[in-house]
């Protein structure tokens, strides 16, 4: 990676492409360079605003793909310039924060005794539930994600 670059995040995301047979959705990978945190910050806030805002659409309507769980966030894979790579998706307020590389994986939790549940889509569309204890509060996290990407420290769990 470009070292003027700060982070490479990749998103799968639907498009509609125009075929003969009529409009056809289809999952397309987007790559985006981020300048600085606050880049990053921003692409993690547009990726949640606007599928957030799609489900709750689709929920508010009388539909049968109504979503049971409440929705955590998207994930977007993050790549720092020291080669690291991070699944992150921003919540409205917990996020879901796993280190793939270095290697072994880590997924930063802060613990806790709350057993609810909330909804995350990974990449390719498929959706994981995880715990309140398996997640982090949302502003601890981007101070962790923020180091990260900085230095490719692996934070450290804890409550």
């Amino acid at each position: 990676m470009n070292n003027s670059v700060y982070c490479v995040a990749e998103f799968e995301d639907y498009q509609t492409f125009n075929t003969p047979n009529g409009d056809e959705q289809r999952l397309v990978d987007q790559t985006t360079q981020l300048e600085s945190f606050s880049a990053v910050l921003d692409y993690l806030r547009r990726i949640y605003d606007k599928h957030a805002t799609e489900f709750a659409d689709a929920n508010a309507e009388s539909s049968p793909h109504k979503v049971p769980t409440p929705i955590g966030g998207f994930c977007s894979i993050l790549k720092n310039r020291y080669d690291g790579v991070a699944i992150f998706a921003l919540g409205r307020e917990y996020c879901l924060f796993i280190i793939e590389k270095p290697a072994p994986g880590t997924q930063y939790a802060q613990g806790g005794e709350n057993d609810d549940v909330l909804d995350f889509w990974h990449v390719g569309w498929h959706h994981t539930e995880y715990s309140i204890c398996e997640l982090a509060l949302r502003d601890d996290c981007l101070i962790k994600l923020e180091e990260w990407l900085d230095s490719n420290m692996t934070p450290t769990n804890g409550g």
